[in-house]
């Protein structure tokens, strides 16, 4: 989880519309509507002023109007308050169309911590109120900061431009207006006594984040403190990455327990809301019985926001029971839990008397897939609802349309909210239920009330993220097909089908003019489903294959969202040429768009060998992850297609044999399961890779005597088997970054080095700083490969130490193993790892991993324990593709157009071409084209939905296939 670059805590939003519930309740501030500068602190310089033509309640309201960018302070005003408390803020805010105004509030008693964020979202010029809750922590005295913008109260540099702020409010929550739409869990007040606080709890595993653990962590969810400031890095936050986590409360007696809250935050940094928090009571730590699953139970309070960071508290009164001990047991959405307080509320003694239903457990996590998968479904679909009544309240329809769309609106979330049952068989794929998808028929009544046609057919760019909702600009250009390749390569383009029609119906794909038209054998067509995750959100990834009927393909689009199609071209299957034809898209016999498709396949032929290599912790050689011993073969099958040439395997295909008390070999090991594992994978493999997993450093005589007999049996054994000796890749000893974990690697290094040089030595050092690696250990390995996002995170240390290494002779490689992977951009994460392989002279690309999808199907993340690594869609039965897989493949074949080209230049100068236009164009496009790609805006953010221009390496890799074609003329 990367934190640099974020340092405010932007509050979740909701806008509102009623400015009488607001300007007239009375808070804790006076001249809330700036009818004077009374209690506002007004910078100097002119900037801010106090208007009395443009108001929101009155004619009076704050103005800042900036003719320049300039340092300009801040509009300021502090207020008293309880600790430990809720509170809720209000404002209204305008602005000339450019700027997005924002008030903050921060804790001068801490350092200025920011407490909470205020944005008005976007630049609307007109007046829009914005609200949303904070707890105060320790805090007795708050500042209330304005600014023109987020960026400005962070940076102190205001922006040119105009905006207004007004009736600028705090009440303590109980005092907040009751019609005023508070996201975060709003609790006015607690439903009854915290019995839990002060009360020792139990938790399992022990938090692990290091930037919130400390000794304090054994007492700080039940202590009343609640923290301020960015959550997950502040000591009074309670953490953990990855896995489930269980919390059992003590509260010393029987009681009787009415509801309960859990506080948290998450929407950046990889940080997701839980995907499940189930309850459990019991009399005597024991056995355990089912009390409710907490985020559905609190899904009526309110839900957290589903875009940005965010702080919330899911709480219920409806648990209804009793117990002596109240466990928790949080499911992570990604791989992080995070927690500040727990409370537990008393209800009445008559609770103490009735029934509890069920069977008791002796092991709640039992009980977690199913209520988990349950969970998921709910949770995705009351989102989903809530988008579509946001859009309803913000549409211009007529009432009655509204009335109707709301009541459907309001049946689905009952519905919703009576599924259980499901099982980790279960297929998350959109619709995920009936309730769901009467929400999304619910959305496309109000896009027909709005004129939208039927089906709109529209294009974005295949790499960009897809929210179900998207819809075509307004002036976008007509959607066309265009690939541009060499022979023997696989490319994509993308199209959209938004449905705004009353029923599911099946689109029918064909093409004409194309050589083998209507179904040419070198297309394909791939409909990407939205498929659930933990993150809470739908994502339209996987890229299954529709099988061709003799006339087409077929998709089922469904109405109220967008659905993607991919069409992929396998240049191995047509000769090269330019071709021109059309794809028609037809819905019950109506022609619903003709989309032209040109096609060039150039002279210029991929290799059938990749020259980099590529692969990922697959662990074939038995079972692992998401990989059995019944989907292996198919796997690998599929591995193999992708271009995948590097494959890994455990310890245990290099066994040591026996050795006698010196060290000496005495009887060799058995080589079954390597030679399985080579068998399986078959031809094509440029390198084979053992993860050894060594946990103690080589001491002795006898011990190196051990090791240097193991590795000459199995250097030898490579020979048997018609492999070099540099085919096989030892990783000793996993992402070093302690002086002890450098000490041991260069304890094996010296003895295999010194025994068997070929044998290639692989380390992935995860030194933040490599300048504070152990400088012997890196040089006591063949091949270096650090993690790319940590090498963006400190490119400077990083191309000092390891461009320095490359120079002297060591090999270079990128991995990244941040996750979960459906967050993560298959272009910015996925494809251009490769472009950084050409750019520093790396020569394989990893991620961390093939074989790694949580424990469940990748068509059902709901029910993983954890976040997914696998790119591809991953499930018992073997492996579709993905965009992200897609992207790893492209990546390798943009690494082959660059080597390619490479080549060809240096074939040309050396033939005494140099001089021509056309080489020195060629030569300075090596550098200049990768450049443009990866020193693009904003491309070192990996999440899939920061902004960022995805089609500069199709650009540059077309403008490659040019100069190729160019220079073999």
């Amino acid at each position: 989880m990367t934190r640099h670059g974020l340092t405010i805590c932007i509050l979740g939003l909701a806008l509102f519309a009623c400015a009488a519930c607001v300007a007239a309740a009375p808070g804790l501030l006076d001249n809330s509507d700036f009818s004077s500068a009374e209690g506002w602190t007004i910078p100097p310089g002119g900037q801010w002023e106090i208007a009395d033509d443009d108001g929101h309640s009155g004619a009076a309201c704050l103005r800042y109007r900036g003719a320049q960018a300039a340092d300009v302070a801040a509009v300021a005003r502090d207020f008293d308050c309880q600790p430990n408390t809720d509170y809720v803020i209000a404002a209204w805010f305008k602005s000339d169309g450019s700027l997005v105004p924002a008030l903050q509030i921060v804790s001068p008693e801490n350092g200025n911590a920011v407490v909470a964020s205020l944005s008005a979202g976007s630049a609307s010029t007109e007046w829009t109120m914005v609200a949303g809750k904070f707890n105060s922590g320790q805090s007795t005295r708050l500042r209330i900061a304005i600014g023109a913008g987020l960026e400005h109260l962070k940076s102190g540099k205001a922006p040119a431009g105009e905006c207004c702020i007004d009736d600028v409010q705090v009440w303590a929550a109980a005092d907040a207006p009751a019609d005023l739409g508070v996201p975060g869990g709003l609790m006015r007040t607690a439903p009854g006594e915290n019995i839990a606080l002060g009360r020792p709890y139990r938790m399992s595993p022990g938090p692990n984040y290091g930037f919130s653990r400390d000794e304090g962590d054994a007492t700080q969810l039940t202590d009343g403190v609640y923290s301020v400031g960015y959550f997950w890095v502040q000591k009074s936050t309670v953490g953990w990455s990855r896995g489930t986590v269980q919390i059992s409360i003590d509260l010393e007696q029987t009681q009787p327990i009415l509801g309960l809250s859990y506080n948290t935050a998450a929407g950046v940094a990889g940080v997701g809301w839980p995907a499940a928090i189930l309850v459990f009571v019991s009399d005597d730590g024991r056995e355990w019985w089912t009390a409710g699953e907490l985020t559905k139970l609190a899904s009526s309070k309110g839900l957290p926001p589903a875009e940005g960071y965010g702080v919330h508290r899911y709480w219920t009164d409806e648990l209804n029971t009793y117990g002596r001990y109240i466990q928790l047991v949080i499911a992570p959405g990604t791989q992080y839990t995070f927690c500040d307080e727990i409370e537990v509320y008393k209800g009445p003694d008559t609770l103490l008397a009735q029934e509890r239903p069920g069977i008791p457990t002796t092991n709640p996590m039992d009980a977690v897939i199913g209520m988990v998968v349950d969970a998921g479904v709910l949770n995705t679909t009351l989102q989903e609802i809530a988008q579509v009544r946001e859009a309803v309240d913000a549409a211009t329809v007529d009432q009655a349309v509204k009335d109707n769309i709301s009541d459907r609106l309001d049946a689905a979330a009952s519905e919703a909210r009576e599924l259980s049952g499901l099982t980790p068989s279960f297929e998350a794929i959109s619709p995920l239920s009936p309730a769901h998808e009467q929400a999304l028929a619910a959305r496309a009544q109000l896009w027909r009330a709005q004129g939208m046609p039927a089906y709109s057919i529209w294009q974005n760019n295949r790499w960009d993220p897809l929210k179900p909702a998207d819809l075509p600009q307004t002036e976008a250009a007509s959607p066309r097909i265009y690939v541009s390749m060499m022979a023997n390569e696989v490319r994509s383009e993308a199209i959209n089908v938004t449905s705004a029609a009353d029923e599911p119906a099946e689109v029918f794909v064909h093409t004409s003019g194309l050589p083998g038209s209507p179904t040419p054998e070198y297309l394909s067509l791939h409909p990407v489903p939205w498929t659930g995750t933990g993150m809470g959100r739908l994502v339209a990834c996987a890229l299954p294959e529709a099988e061709p009927e003799p006339q087409g393909y077929a998709f089922t689009s469904h109405p109220g969202f967008t659905q993607q199609a991919w069409v992929m071209v396998d240049s191995s299957r047509i000769d090269p040429g330019d071709y021109a034809g059309t794809l028609h898209l037809t819905v019950n016999g109506q022609r619903i768009s003709d989309v032209p498709f040109t096609l060039h396949v150039s002279a210029v032929r991929m290799p059938d060998e990749m020259t980099l290599i590529s692969g990922g912790w697959d662990y074939t050689n038995g079972r692992y992850g998401g990989i059995n011993l019944d989907n292996r073969p198919y796997v690998v099958e599929f591995f193999k297609r992708y271009k995948i040439n590097g494959t890994w395997a455990t310890s245990s295909v290099l066994p040591f044999g026996r050795h006698d008390a010196n060290g000496a070999m005495i009887e060799p090991p058995s080589t079954d399961n390597f030679d399985q594992w080579v068998a399986l994978w078959g031809e094509g493999v440029k390198r084979y890779y053992v993860f050894m997993a060594f946990n103690a450093p080589v001491e002795t005589d006898a011990q190196k005597r051990r090791i240097a007999d193991w590795i000459t049996f199995w250097a030898a054994h490579m020979e048997e088997l018609g492999l070099e000796k540099s085919q096989l890749a030892l990783l000793l000893y996993d992402e070093p970054h302690t002086v002890e974990g450098d000490q041991l690697i260069i304890s094996y290094a010296d003895v295999i080095s010194a025994t068997e040089p070929e044998v290639i030595l692989w380390m992935d050092p995860t030194w933040r700083d490599p300048r504070e690696a152990t400088p012997e250990m890196l040089r006591s390995v063949s091949l270096l490969c650090p993690n790319r996002p940590q090498w963006y995170a400190n490119r400077p240390a990083f191309e000092e130490v390891y461009l320095g290494l490359r120079d002297e002779g060591k090999k270079l490689s990128f991995y990244s193993c941040s996750g979960p992977v459906r967050a993560l951009d298959p272009y910015s994460y996925h494809r251009l790892q490769a472009w950084d392989c050409f750019r520093y002279g790396g020569e394989e690309t990893f991620f961390w991993a093939l074989s790694d999808n949580s424990g469940a199907s990748s068509w059902n993340e709901f029910a993983a324990s954890g976040p997914g690594y696998a790119p591809q869609f991953l499930s018992d039965s073997g492996c579709d593709s993905s965009k992200h897989m897609e992207a790893i493949r492209e990546s390798v074949f943009d690494y082959e157009y660059l080597r390619m080209l490479r080549d060809a230049v240096a074939a040309a100068e050396q033939a005494g071409r140099g001089d021509q236009d056309v080489v020195r164009r060629a030569k300075a496009l090596l550098t200049e084209g990768p450049e443009r790609v990866l020193e693009a805006e904003n491309v070192s953010a990996w999440g899939w939905y920061d902004e960022r221009d995805r089609s500069i390496a199709d650009d540059v890799r077309v403008e490659v296939l040019a100069a190729l074609e160019a220079l073999a003329r």
